[in-house]
Order: C-alpha cells, then sequence, then structure tokens
C-alpha cells in the first residue's frame, strides 16, 4: 500500500485593503506534488471551505511540472477538492501546506487547521510547508500546551 499525503490548500484569492488577487502559488503546489507523485505517493486534497482554490502564478506555466500538474491529474484533483472538516486526516503519512500569499488570509486562525496540524504531528506523522505555508503551525498548541513552533527553527 502506498504511502499517502493530504495537501491542504487555502481558499482565499484575495489579500490586503485593495483586495490583491492571490491563491496558492503554482510552483509551490506543483512542484511538490510532481516529488510525491515520483515517490508513489497517494496525493489528495483539502481546502478549508471545500471549495476550488485559486492559483497564483500561472504565468510560470511553462516550467515542466507546472505545466504537467495543470494539464495532468494535479489540477483536476486539486479543484475537486474536499472540505477538511469531511477528511479523515488520521490516515494520512503526510500533511503538506502550500505556500502562496493565499495562506496568509485564512490559516493562521484556523481552529480546525491547527487542530488537524497538532493531531498529525503528535501521532509521529509528517507535517511539512513551503513559502508562506508555515502560517497553518502559528498559534498551533499541543496536547501539553506548548506551541507548536516553539524551540523550533521554522
Amino acid at each position: 500500500m502506498s504511502k499517502k499525503v493530504l495537501i491542504i490548500a487555502s481558499n482565499a484569492n484575495a489579500i490586503g485593503p485593495n483586495n490583491r488577487r492571490t491563491g496558492v502559488f503554482l510552483p509551490e503546489v506543483a512542484h511538490p506534488y510532481a516529488e510525491f507523485d515520483k515517490a508513489g505517493f497517494h496525493i489528495d486534497f483539502a481546502s478549508l471551505t471545500g471549495d476550488t482554490p485559486y492559483l497564483d502564478a500561472l504565468n510560470l506555466a511553462d516550467d515542466a511540472d507546472n505545466l504537467k500538474f495543470l494539464t495532468g491529474d494535479g489540477w483536476d484533483l486539486m479543484q475537486k477538492a474536499s472540505k477538511l472538516e469531511d477528511v479523515d486526516t488520521s490516515v494520512y503519512d503526510a500533511v503538506f501546506v502550500p505556500g502562496g500569499l493565499a495562506p496568509m488570509v485564512d490559516m493562521p486562525e484556523n481552529e480546525l487547521l491547527k487542530k488537524v496540524i497538532v493531531e498529525t504531528y503528535e501521532r509521529g506523522a509528517v507535517i511539512s510547508a513551503v513559502c508562506h505555508g508555515p502560517v497553518a503551525f502559528l498559534n498551533a498548541k499541543l496536547s501539553d500546551g506548548s506551541y507548536l513552533v516553539e524551540g523550533k527553527n521554522i
């Protein structure tokens, strides 16, 4: 049986007082997706609301991994992301949060996301993120009351 990874994506599409368009940064989901796929992982997507996540940096679509993500299974799977609250996250060997500015909007204070991150970490599975994705770890408290990021170099 292959290992399973859950990619948790932001649903934000605007940031800041001028509502700058944003989303998940294409290379920060496409390149990890390519690596997980090459390693034989079963890959699922979840988003905070269950709506299709937005992508940013589509101008970088000419990169091989980005293009393969957009025209292959990756973007199709991401568009069908499950709502995080409907996912049994305990079956995943790893959780990954891609970056872009979007996570800065809806992930820092999302209680369910914090719960998933902490439960995944405390059962010894891998939690990972890239660029702005580690914002998902902020304010996450372990069962002993300490912060997940306390004493860690992130």
